[in-house]
């Protein structure tokens, strides 16, 4: 990494850093300061929930690939925020989530997010050692899991946020024979691609990154998001001014010419 690298890195990560604690004060006095967009897919987290607690039923979430330790950390913590937060609104049917982790490293953090949600509503006693399980992501024995479950466990609808290949049509399809509700967003091209065509509802990007903000009541999520968001604009005008920076000695001459 070169100098220049290395001190544009620098910026960005401070500018992030006090963007971040700035907003955290403003997000804990006003809430609905900085509107925040609409995404589909924590939109239709009250219905998902709503299905399974009217019908008895689980509700199916999973973290794909993702584990702690690796490149894939950041997406594994994003998993736990979104089964913390489907958990705590799905304790009142006394049916825990069903969390299946494909990395073994994974299944202590899916299982922590329920007993923390549970917790909380004071129904930790409700909560079962099955609610998260491990089946390996190598080949295609994740995404048969995942299938199995649907039928043995009378899954009403599946949340897949994590590190998914194309594979994961199999438990979509699944999830839409049985008239289920599902959301999905995977870090991989081709996961994200069929979760995009297959999905009810599709988490793109670093929409997987935001539940805490959508979901639930944190300040510091909420700052967080907003913090994403001056920072895409930032960056979508340094690229624009450097296009026109470039542009600009071409532009001259054709136009003096």
């Amino acid at each position: 990494m070169d100098s220049t690298t290395q001190i544009l890195t620098a910026l960005i990560l401070l500018t992030a850093l006090a963007l971040t604690v700035i907003t955290t004060q403003f997000a804990r006095r006003r809430r609905d300061l900085y509107p925040v967009r609409a995404i589909a897919g924590y939109e239709t987290v009250p219905l998902l929930i709503g299905q399974a607690v009217e019908a008895g039923r689980r509700i199916q979430v999973s973290s794909g690939a993702a584990g702690i330790g690796g490149t894939s950390t950041a997406l594994a913590l994003a998993s736990y925020e979104v089964l913390y937060q489907i958990a705590g609104r799905a304790a009142a049917s006394g049916v825990p989530p069903l969390a299946v982790a494909g990395d073994s490293t994974a299944l202590p953090l899916l299982m922590g997010a329920i007993r923390r949600a549970y917790r909380e509503v004071d129904r930790l006693n409700r909560t079962t050692p099955t609610a998260a399980r491990w089946v390996p992501a190598a080949s295609l024995a994740l995404y048969a899991g995942l299938v199995a479950d649907i039928g043995d466990e009378r899954v009403s609808g599946a949340v897949y946020v994590g590190d998914f290949s194309a594979a994961i049509a199999l438990p979509l399809e699944a999830i839409a024979r049985r008239r289920g509700t599902s959301i999905a967003g995977s870090t991989t091209l081709e996961g994200q691609a069929v979760a995009y065509a297959m999905a009810d509802a599709p988490l793109i990007g670093e929409e997987l990154f935001v539940a805490g903000a959508y979901l639930g009541d944190s300040a510091a999520a909420r700052a967080g998001l907003i913090t994403l968001d001056v920072l895409r604009w930032l960056v979508i005008a340094a690229l624009l001014g450097g296009t026109l920076l470039a542009l600009r000695d071409p532009l001259t001459r054709a136009l003096g010419g």
